[in-house]
Formats: C-alpha cells, structure tokens, sequence
C-alpha cells in the first residue's frame, strides 16, 4: 500500500506541489484511527496509534456529549453555572486538539508517543 501521495495542482496559474504521508494522519482529531484501523491492520506499530487515538477521541467524544447535554438541565437562574461548564467544555476541546498535535509532532519526528492513562486503555482495545 502506498503510503505517500503526490498532489500537483494548480490554482490561479500558479502551480503548487507537495506530498502528503498518511502515517502523520493517526491522530487526526475524531477521525485519524479510521485509517491504520481499516487498512494497515497487519502493521503494530500503526495499530499502536490508531488505538490510542480511538480511545482519546472515544474519551473526549463521550466527555464534551455529556458536559453538553448536562447544561439542559441546570436551571436559566444558575447563569453563572452554565456558563462554567461551557468554558470547560471549550477547555476540553482545547486540550484534546492539543494532545493530537502534541502527538502529531511526535510521531513525525520518529518518538514514541506513549500518553500513560490512553496507554493502558489502548491496549485493552482488541481489533
């Protein structure tokens, strides 16, 4: 399988080219683990990653939908208090995009990206 792609296009006469490697996509936000997951499945080391990034992006998925849901049911008076969990939701965003280009980096550089607690989930996660 192919693992980088050459794109060569052109836009407003002015030619642009560049290659794209798909292993810097693993951590892609929400989606990146779709990849290793549905065809690299032979590879550990792309499983590696592609499992930790399900569980982060499972992790998150899960937290920012229940923070959501859970300032439906605080009461209009209790401003202050919605307006708290919505600034922490915006807090987890900030930090998940943040550990998927923290991880990004990593990977691109050649280091292992090993974040403790996604570890040891990661490797209970069975494909």
């Amino acid at each position: 399988m192919k693992e980088t792609y050459d794109v060569d296009f052109t836009i407003a006469q002015r030619r642009i080219r560049f290659t794209v490697n798909l292993n810097h996509f693993y951590y892609f936000p929400f989606i990146g683990w779709l990849y290793p997951m549905a065809l690299k499945k032979g590879d550990e080391a792309a499983m590696v990653h592609a499992r930790q990034g399900f569980v982060m992006a499972l992790f998150f998925t899960v937290l920012l939908t229940l923070l959501s849901f859970s300032t439906i049911f605080i009461h209009t008076g209790f401003r202050v208090m919605r307006l708290v969990i919505v600034i922490f939701i915006y807090l987890m965003e900030l930090l998940y995009f943040s550990l998927c280009i923290w991880a990004t980096m990593n990977l691109v550089k050649g280091k292992a990206v090993d974040i403790p607690l996604v570890k040891e989930y990661a490797e209970k996660v069975n494909v």
